[in-house]
């Protein structure tokens, strides 16, 4: 491993244990080490990547760079309203002219959100296509969120959103990553503003957007940075203790109702409960 650092300076991990976040710091703070690239998906289902790479490699087909993980299924907006009207619960819905704006409102009001739009993401991590978002200069958001959607340790802390114009003063600029598999250290001026998102060892697991990987993000941030000043948005998966990440229009509303979210888009429309509504 010496041998290959010193000759090309690039060092790629992938299996469960490249899940560890502060090994990751670590690893990539070797001075030998110019690049670090961690695979985002990382587990068995990720042996289906290895496996078409390695094939295609074998047919001496070149192999493209990673640029997202948006390969799972998507639902349009019919269908989002298909799955409300069939919903035991019949939630309130209505469609919205402009969701990015209206979910940057809400959020600034101290509202977390349920996010379901685009394609589901590939992988373990939620990085913003099923997400239930929220501001980080929220005072106590994350005690919320941990206490009633989580329903966990109020102190454990979420990981970030962040814009790519503000994430080159936010994070180290020699470690930007899109997949939120490694934490990094934050500087002191931003672990003040933003403490709901910086864990207690002054570091962050923070997930960089670019327009080019996913422009449906990148929009909601770019509204929420336009109301508030803040270029970022606490990013949690869209999912209960225990349940894996929201697939469907009827995920979404089970984990919805579920828990005590005031509001979900789905797609193009807005999602509020109905008065009376129970726990599924």
């Amino acid at each position: 491993l010496g041998d290959i650092l010193k000759e090309t300076g690039r060092l790629a991990v992938s299996g469960t244990g490249a899940m560890n976040i502060r090994l990751n710091q670590r690893l990539s703070s070797i001075p030998e080490v110019r690049s670090y690239t961690v695979n985002p998906t990382c587990s068995d289902a990720g042996t289906a990547i290895g496996a078409a790479s390695f094939a295609l490699r074998e047919m001496g087909l070149s192999i493209k760079p990673l640029k997202n993980v948006y390969l799972g299924p998507a639902y349009d907006t019919d269908q989002c309203i298909n799955a409300c009207l069939h919903h035991p619960e019949k939630p309130h819905w209505e469609i919205i002219p402009f969701p990015h704006k209206k979910a940057a409102e809400l959020l600034a009001n101290g509202q977390p959100v349920a996010w379901f739009r685009g394609r589901m993401e590939f992988g373990v991590r939620s990085l913003g296509n099923r997400s239930i978002f929220a501001s980080p200069a929220q005072a106590g958001i994350t005690d919320a969120i941990n206490q009633q959607v989580k329903f966990r340790e109020s102190r454990r802390r979420f990981s970030p959103s962040v814009i790519d114009s503000v994430a080159k003063e936010f994070l180290p600029r020699d470690k930007q990553d899109q997949f939120m598999c490694m934490s990094l250290p934050v500087s002191m001026r931003w672990r003040e503003r933003y403490p709901e998102v910086i864990y207690a060892d002054g570091t962050t697991r923070a997930q960089v957007v670019t327009k080019e990987a996913n422009e449906d993000l990148y929009a909601l941030l770019t509204c929420f940075q336009e109301i508030t000043g803040h270029g970022l948005l606490i990013n949690t998966a869209l999912s209960r203790p225990g349940e894996a990440l929201a697939c469907s229009p009827e995920d979404a509303l089970n984990v919805f109702i579920g828990t005590d979210l005031n509001y979900l888009i789905l797609e193009n429309i807005l999602v509020t409960k109905r008065q009376g509504a129970t726990a599924w």
